[in-house]
């Protein structure tokens, strides 16, 4: 996968990822999933483009842009299952699809310092880690 345009991927798995049966299926169900990327304190990955950590009840996605950055330069559109995070006139940063649903109308970003997008995903399910 191509972390540069996330397309299909949701924002948990932009990156690539291989996945690992258990050794005795018997004993435990399902895959383990194994990042490749770098994990922070914040319960989260550090990717090239951009961060995002959790708690239970949010997800909050750090996007680094060029110092002087305006919020009139940003689109930033965030939906149920998706988020579209981008500079004007230019392919966008994040284009993905969530892990799980978040609620919109409780969602909003800001530039830090005009040299970061910061994005507050509330979850759907506040008892669920992504």
């Amino acid at each position: 996968m191509d972390v540069e345009k996330p397309k299909k991927e949701s924002l948990a798995l932009s990156e690539p990822m291989e996945v690992v049966k258990p050794k005795d299926e018997k004993k435990r169900t399902g895959y383990h999933w194994v990042m490749i990327g770098i994990p922070h304190k914040g319960n989260g990955l550090d990717f090239e483009k951009y961060s995002w950590g959790q708690n239970l009840q949010e997800v909050t996605i750090n996007v680094p842009v060029p110092a002087g950055t305006k919020s009139g330069f940003v689109t930033c559109e965030i939906k149920k299952n998706r988020i579209k995070i981008g500079l004007k006139a230019q392919e966008p940063i994040i284009d993905g699809e969530f892990f799980h649903p978040v609620n919109p109308d409780d969602c909003f970003w800001n530039i830090e310092d005009q040299k970061m997008i910061s994005v507050l995903l509330t979850k759907q399910d506040q008892m669920e880690w992504w």
